[in-house]
């Protein structure tokens, strides 16, 4: 059986990831998998918070740089030291989720943008620690952390699209038979697409 056109696109980089999960989306429908659409939802739309996010958002890499007065020198957009951060702070700079939709993402990577958030609000306390005058505090993350995000959305499209046409074939009209296929068999991939999309590594389920 020729591959799908579908899939093809979505290997070649044809069609962007955004109309990859839009197709895959309204193919979905017919399947009444909660936890796919669900999935797909989030990262057409963006996540609603961090405790949605799945394993390969998390834990983003990132630079810290300030710009101020270090003794008797002044310096501009330099690291900032992790030991310069209070303890009790650390965790709210160390936990980095991307919550963008993945236009977004796809967005930042082609134009490759800097992004990250203003941790200037942490200066009285960098002060307090170590007596350095911030001025200005930036947290950026790492445009390979990005490009992470990007891979494994991508790789999850294709093998999800990969068992449905194994099972229900050619996918280019975007819509499935399911009377084809028997109830169980509907089940075992609905199954076998929930693991798909919520493993990288370590569970993920919910």
């Amino acid at each position: 059986m020729a591959k799908s056109q579908l899939i093809k696109d979505i290997v070649t980089d044809k069609i962007t990831l955004e109309e990859g999960l839009q197709r895959l989306l309204i193919i979905s429908f017919s399947l009444e998998n909660e936890s796919l659409q669900n999935w797909i939802k989030n990262e057409l739309n963006g996540y609603p918070d961090n405790k949605k996010l799945p394993n390969y958002r998390k834990k983003i890499a990132y630079k810290i740089s300030y710009t101020g007065i270090n003794g008797s020198y002044q310096v501009t957009n330099i690291p900032l030291p992790a030991s310069y951060i209070p303890n009790e702070l650390q965790k709210y700079i160390v936990e980095v989720g991307i919550l963008d939709n993945i236009k977004t993402i796809e967005e930042i990577i082609r134009t490759n943008a800097k992004v990250g958030r203003d941790l200037t609000n942490i200066a009285g306390s960098v002060y307090n620690k170590v007596g350095v005058v911030c001025l200005s505090i930036t947290q950026e993350y790492s445009i390979s952390s990005f490009l992470t995000i990007i891979s494994n959305v991508k790789n999850k499209l294709i093998f999800v699209l990969n068992d449905l046409e194994k099972t229900f074939g050619n996918l280019d009209s975007l819509d499935i038979d399911l009377e084809k296929v028997d109830t169980p068999e509907i089940e075992t991939i609905n199954e076998v697409i929930k693991k798909r999309i919520h493993y990288d590594g370590m569970s993920e389920e919910r």
